[in-house]
């Protein structure tokens, strides 16, 4: 349901409706508390990235309802939300209210991008974009940027309410292992000062990975504080289109990766390793997905030759995701060796993958990977030697041991990464923070 206009006719704070006192009363007569989570980049259901409003849902059977304050720019296509001259625009979706600010497009993490970020604190400060939302009895403020969690703190502080800071990204951290910025030059070390900040600030500091305190304890952060809320998925969407594989398919195998295409993920080496593997020739991978290195691994197919066996699709909207999972013999994941495993790893896709119920071959080394735990995955190096091998051992699996090792996979993510535990792991954690 969208409140763009209501029955009143009161358009005139860009769709905020003033019959409701938004986000408490939709919520439903269980809401006790009111939580707002300001993310730049946060994602209505059906798109990608929607972490908040699944934990939001979640929490509602928790006593929580949510008002979620993001940027009107969508990141990962840069659709603009909104038409028009206005500011702000009101949705709600399933008792959970998000207030979209308006933001300049941008199409690449240049100057654009930048304005982008500085433009969504400055705009979430001002009194009219909170205007007619339900005062916050928590205000959580999420990272990929800090500035956005910056502007969080400050509206905790003006409502005199708990500050949760939420780190999904270790800013600097991740920028240096990227070659982005030098490790000791004076935007790391002003942007370290500023996490630092945000985390003295910060009643709780969540994190999505599940050794982020090892990180923010050698940066003189308080590791009592910090506590590990992964990434999850809805299992029912899943389980509710994804059917058994049949006996009799053992030789054409199909391999499917979905997901971005760029330096982190080692789609390359996946392309080469799978045509180096030993398989058979009516063996296939479909690479599903859409970012920066997506021309050069179609250059790299055709390379190899290997266009007869490997096809590179457009990205697919997510809510497609479910039944191009469970169409698949085998999903594969793929990372490049990066030292920010170290501190483990949270990613949407490999959560989604575990709920298809399909048998996964993971390439790339994560301390903590739940995959070397679910019993429903062969777990390699990321390099092409390693992730050759892995493919021939799943190719050598019989059927029904394929079908055992995605019912392991689906019920290890029903048990610990399901959205319906994890908002209720939120949901305590601020019922301790506001207590």
């Amino acid at each position: 349901m969208c409140c763009e206009r209501c029955a009143c006719g009161d358009d005139r704070q860009g769709g905020a409706c003033s019959l409701i006192d938004l986000g408490r009363r939709s919520a439903g007569p269980e809401a006790r508390r009111h939580l707002w989570i300001v993310n730049h980049y946060a994602a209505r259901p059906g798109e990608a990235g929607q972490r908040h409003f699944s934990l939001a849902a979640a929490m509602r059977q928790h006593g929580w309802s949510t008002s979620i304050l993001a940027c009107s720019v969508q990141h990962y296509t840069g659709d603009q939300r909104m038409h028009g001259w206005r500011l702000q625009k009101t949705e709600e979706h399933d008792g959970v209210v998000f207030r979209w600010l308006r933001g300049p497009r941008y199409a690449s993490n240049g100057v654009a991008r930048i304005l982008n970020m500085v433009g969504f604190a400055v705009l979430v400060l001002l009194p009219r974009s909170t205007h007619r939302l339900a005062r916050p009895d928590a205000v959580i403020g999420s990272t990929v940027h800090p500035l956005a969690a910056l502007a969080a703190s400050r509206l905790a502080r003006r409502h005199r309410v708990p500050f949760i800071f939420e780190i999904r990204d270790l800013w600097p951290e991740t920028l240096i292992e990227l070659g982005s910025l030098p490790r000791h030059g004076v935007v790391a070390r002003l942007m370290r000062r500023l996490e630092r900040h945000l985390c003295d600030r910060a009643t709780t500091v969540i994190t999505t990975m599940p050794f982020a305190a090892d990180y923010l304890e050698e940066q003189g952060v308080d590791r009592g504080k910090v506590r590990w809320i992964s990434n999850g998925v809805w299992v029912d969407e899943f389980s509710s289109v994804v059917t058994e594989k049949g006996e009799d398919n053992d030789e054409g195998l199909s391999f499917v990766y979905l997901g971005a295409l760029g330096h982190a993920n080692a789609v390359d080496q996946l392309i080469t390793g799978f045509v180096a593997a030993d398989l058979p020739s009516s063996a296939t991978l479909s690479i599903i997905g859409a970012g920066p290195c997506r021309k050069d691994l179609i250059d790299l197919v055709d390379e190899l030759d290997a266009g007869g066996r490997i096809a590179i699709h457009e990205a697919v909207a997510r809510t497609e995701v479910p039944a191009l999972a469970g169409d698949a013999d085998c999903l594969v994941v793929a990372l490049r060796d990066s030292p920010l495993y170290r501190f483990g790893m949270s990613l949407n896709k490999l959560f989604e993958y575990m709920a298809s119920g399909r048998p996964i071959l993971c390439a790339g080394t994560a301390r903590g990977n739940p995959l070397e735990t679910s019993g429903g995955a062969i777990v390699t190096g990321a390099d092409v030697e390693a992730i050759a091998v892995g493919l021939t051992r799943m190719v050598q699996l019989t059927p029904a041991e394929r079908s055992s090792m995605g019912r392991c996979n689906q019920r290890f993510a029903r048990e610990h990464f399901d959205f319906d535990h994890l908002g209720a792991d939120l949901a305590q954690l601020l019922d301790a923070a506001v207590a």
